[in-house]
């Protein structure tokens, strides 16, 4: 199965999140305990305020988070609350010493992929074929460039025209 590139960007960031949990588990008992919490309609504020007064636990939370929790959690660990409420609402989770800091994941930046510049270059007759689809000038004299090993230079008042 192929994964997008947001996918695997997403399971690292809760990964990253689970390892942090676990190692600040070791000298925050909190985490390990059981969670008895039913929130329907609370903010994330509310919801992660009791979370961390339920348990213990020192928790900075985003005052940007805008979204209403409804859940109810019953002998679950407040470690695994955490993960859960970073993976359902994208939310990312960072430590200083004993203070987790929770606020909105940051956005994944995909990289433009490249369009394929569809141009030819005979060099036995010095013909040049080309197939252009919304493609800038500047990236089109490059590949001209390129496949005819000729300089083509463009005006930098033309550079992104298509």
């Amino acid at each position: 199965m192929q994964r997008s590139f947001a996918q695997n960007s997403s399971e690292e960031r809760l990964n990253r999140i689970d390892e942090r949990l676990r190692n600040l588990a070791v000298m925050v008992p909190g985490l390990n305990q059981k969670v008895q919490l039913s929130m329907s309609g609370a903010s994330a504020q509310e919801f992660l305020r009791a979370l961390a007064q339920a348990n213990n636990l020192n928790i900075n939370i985003d005052p940007g988070l805008s979204f209403k929790v409804f859940t109810n959690f019953r002998n679950e660990t407040a470690m695994n609350v955490l993960l859960f409420v970073a993976k359902e609402y994208d939310l990312d989770i960072n430590m200083i010493g004993s203070i987790m800091s929770v606020s909105k994941a940051p956005a994944i930046k995909k990289e433009p992929i490249p369009s394929d510049i569809r141009v030819s270059y005979n060099s036995g007759n010095d013909y040049l074929g080309f197939e252009l689809n919304n493609d800038t000038l500047l990236l089109v004299a490059k590949k001209i460039s390129q496949l005819s090993q000729k300089n083509v230079v463009v005006p930098v008042n033309l550079l992104s025209k298509k």
